[in-house]
């Protein structure tokens, strides 16, 4: 049987001098072959050398680390980011979590991370949203695309449906504003808390949407927005209105231009309208005025 340290110089000779050991390769060719594969598909030799460094000693057999590398490369040869998915491996391997869980866990995040290109891909062939790339000096088109991937598979993961993906990124290249006054990083910034906003269910998804939509449109940094998520549940803790209630308040004060600081001090302090604690606008929780349906963008 290969061993895992065999396996480690191999990837070692390829790392360090591009080279492999001529005898050692026709004992293990497998693994060289497929450790070459991974450096062709542009798989970060790192991580690479992480996986395979925290695999000694622990549980996980030669076999079962191939398989791993072996669906790291599957990944990359459909230019699918690779990180989540060796990051999985690798936090499962040095908990010593049962091989059919580690395995069952990068399915997931493959699965997830393919159904994340299908959106995206289509999204960033928009002129505008090319244009709106090449606007960004540290930002090239590829890692964009990487990044955004990477953070809508993470959203499918937790349950937001592809729907609610297409419909966001639509409503943020359909908007003349956001282009112009954000940036690359914002909008990932943007997209990767609409799954942690509270009330993801359908009939809220719109007023979810709408929030981000109009905190792009008000210029918050990617601080400011990975910080709603905990400002929201606050909210929502303080106020005992349901989420809905706290979404469209979050829009109503978006919409009235309130700032990023005033509006997530507000939102911290229970202050759902921006005033007292509990303050409860217009249009909002029943409050005469209601109208849920026409709260989004």
């Amino acid at each position: 049987m290969k061993t895992k340290r065999t396996l480690l110089i191999i990837f070692s000779l390829l790392l360090v001098f591009g080279l492999t050991n001529q005898a050692t390769a026709q004992q293990d060719g497998r693994f060289q072959e497929l450790i070459e594969q991974a450096r062709v598909k542009g798989i970060e030799a790192s991580s690479l050398n992480d996986l395979v460094r925290r695999s000694e000693n622990r549980s996980i057999t030669d076999a079962e680390l191939y398989a791993v590398i072996e669906r790291a490369v599957r990944m990359a040869e459909q230019n699918l980011p690779t990180e989540a998915a060796l990051g999985k491996a690798l936090e499962g391997i040095s908990k010593e979590i049962p091989f059919d869980r580690i395995e069952s866990l990068m399915n997931d995040i493959e699965i997830s991370t393919e159904r994340s290109a299908a959106v995206v891909d289509p999204w960033l062939k928009i002129n505008e949203v090319k244009t709106f790339v090449k606007k960004a000096p540290d930002a090239s088109a590829e890692s964009f695309r990487g990044e955004l991937v990477q953070v809508v598979a993470r959203g499918l993961r937790n349950r937001v449906d592809d729907g609610t993906f297409q419909s966001l990124l639509n409503d943020i290249s359909g908007n003349d504003k956001v282009l112009t006054k954000t940036s690359p990083d914002r909008v990932i910034a943007g997209i990767s808390v609409i799954s942690e906003l509270p009330g993801n269910a359908a009939e809220q998804a719109h007023i979810a949407r709408s929030v981000i939509v109009k905190a792009l449109e008000s210029n918050f940094t990617p601080s400011d927005l990975q910080q709603l998520p905990v400002a929201l549940h606050q909210a929502q803790q303080k106020s005992q209105l349901p989420a809905s209630s706290v979404l469209a308040g979050l829009s109503k004060q978006v919409g009235a231009g309130v700032g990023p600081a005033a509006l997530l001090k507000n939102l911290f302090n229970g202050k759902i309208g921006g005033g007292p604690p509990g303050d409860i606008p217009i249009g909002v929780g029943g409050k005469p005025g209601f109208v849920g349906s026409n709260m989004g963008s």
